[in-house]
């Protein structure tokens, strides 16, 4: 089999950084491009300034098509104002697109849904095993423990990160709003100093820490009078999701045009297993 061609977008970043060497490792996909901005230093400059076993005709560049061009898949894992660029060269190229870009607008999640029609496309909030397990097992909780218990997301990441709740930390919500039939925007309360007033039944409430370089900790708390039952997870590599960026990108070759999620990989999975 021909390895894939994996272009990262934003390669100087930190997590560019992990997705490259985690591309770079694998005997199943070739590095065809990378970009970092118009304005860092390292543009125009050859990957091999931060790897030395990178390919030697692999430049860093801020020309997204020319670095795009070659590749089955992108990886974007940057900033959402850069997300209408990526997706106009992956849609004129006819490329797939792994996105885990944080922080997007409900306008750019229906232009991904709409793109989808064109190409494969896989967003995910959190690229982490764990996480994506959570929140089957939030959903599933949430049903079950149903309107008795209340339900509250913790959240604390390093000071560095600018949107707040997590990405993760809405999609651990929206996973226990489903459990119980209900839409995440009806019920969140991200905010509780503006207005005195008791808990409302089946508010989801959030609650939001920043400091540090915590990697990423999440909680989601059901509480009722008589007990409380706590769902966490703590992410102690940032490398973990540098390895599920490049598992998606390898699943999402083989896919057809389509809007997926983490969990169609590991439903994918299971079915190859049972078969």
């Amino acid at each position: 089999m021909d390895n894939i061609h994996i272009a990262v977008a934003g390669a100087s970043g930190r997590m560019g950084q992990l997705i490259i060497q985690q591309v770079l490792a694998s005997s199943q996909t070739t590095l065809s491009g990378a970009t970092v901005s118009c304005t860092s230093p390292l543009n125009e400059e050859p990957l091999t300034r931060l790897f030395s076993n990178a390919p030697e005709d692999i430049i860093l560049t801020s020309n997204v098509a020319g670095a795009f061009k070659d590749a089955q898949v992108i990886i974007d894992f940057t900033a959402p104002e850069t997300l209408q660029t990526h997706l106009d060269v992956a849609l004129r190229e006819k490329i797939g697109l792994v996105i885990g870009t944080t922080g997007l607008s409900k306008e750019q999640f229906q232009m991904l849904e709409k793109a989808s029609l064109t190409i494969p496309i896989l967003y995910s909030a959190n690229f982490s095993l764990g996480i994506n397990l959570l929140m089957e097992m939030v959903k599933e909780a949430s049903k079950k423990l149903g309107v008795a218990f209340d339900v509250e997301l913790l959240e604390m990441h390093h000071r560095h990160k600018q949107d707040a709740p997590s990405g993760t930390a809405l999609a651990l919500a929206r996973a226990a709003a489903e459990g119980r039939n209900l839409t995440l925007q009806e019920k969140a309360i991200y905010d509780r100093t503006r207005q005195r007033q008791s808990r409302h039944e089946n508010e989801i409430g959030f609650a939001v820490l920043r400091g540090g370089s915590v990697i990423g900790d999440h909680s989601v708390i059901f509480a009722s009078d008589e007990e409380v039952v706590e769902f966490s997870h703590r992410a102690l590599k940032r490398e973990l999701y540098a390895k599920g960026a490049l598992r998606a990108a390898l699943w999402l070759a083989n896919q057809k045009p389509g809007y997926y999620k983490f969990s169609d990989i590991l439903t994918s999975s299971e079915k190859n297993t049972v078969s």
